[in-house]
């Protein structure tokens, strides 16, 4: 026995033995209706045609959403690594006080046409910003790196846009002697 209770659709019943041979089809059944078959052992219901077209209108939908979350774990992925290659090159700037030890170590994670990357050089008495090559001692190197991620989102015209992080640290080196750099 089966009830039909709170359904919007008709749906259709194939009533089978315990050795799966169909002993009845019910087409076309009604919501709000029981229907029993006194000798079957199970039934298998279906959608009556009409939740097909319910169906059709849903899935592309259903798909749309499960594609977008997709695309923003992979956008927050890409933001985590960019936030922590952007963090650790600070961290060598700051040890190193060595601009190309800063490209190299970002390097290690992105190609150089993937990215962009802006080092600047700041003078912890005054705040202003200096050369590379005046950096000392408890002055400031800071690193921005900007990385374009794609959306691949289909139908909803979106374009890609930019991942945008920036660390700083302060320099540690005690080379007293040009070129201030530290080994």
């Amino acid at each position: 026995m089966i009830h039909t209770g709170f359904m919007r659709y008709d749906l259709d019943l194939i009533w089978i033995d315990r050795k799966g041979r169909v002993i009845r089809k019910d087409f076309r059944v009604r919501p709000w209706r029981i229907q029993r078959c006194k000798n079957a052992w199970g039934v298998i219901e279906k959608p009556s045609g009409q939740a097909l077209v319910e169906t059709a209108l849903i899935i592309p939908l259903l798909l749309l959403f499960v594609f977008g979350f997709l695309q923003l774990s992979v956008a927050v992925t890409a933001k985590q690594k960019l936030h922590y290659v952007t963090h650790y090159a600070a961290q060598v700037g700051g040890i190193t006080n060595d601009d190309l030890r800063v490209l190299g170590a970002i390097g290690e994670f992105y190609e150089e046409d993937e990215i962009a990357v802006n080092i600047q050089s700041f003078s912890m008495q005054n705040q202003q910003e200096i050369l590379s090559s005046e950096r000392r001692t408890s002055d400031r190197v800071q690193v921005q790196i900007s990385h374009p991620a794609p959306l691949n989102i289909l139908l909803l015209g979106l374009s890609d846009f930019d991942l945008v992080s920036q660390a700083s640290s302060i320099i540690y080196c005690q080379e007293n002697a040009p070129p201030f750099t530290c080994s």
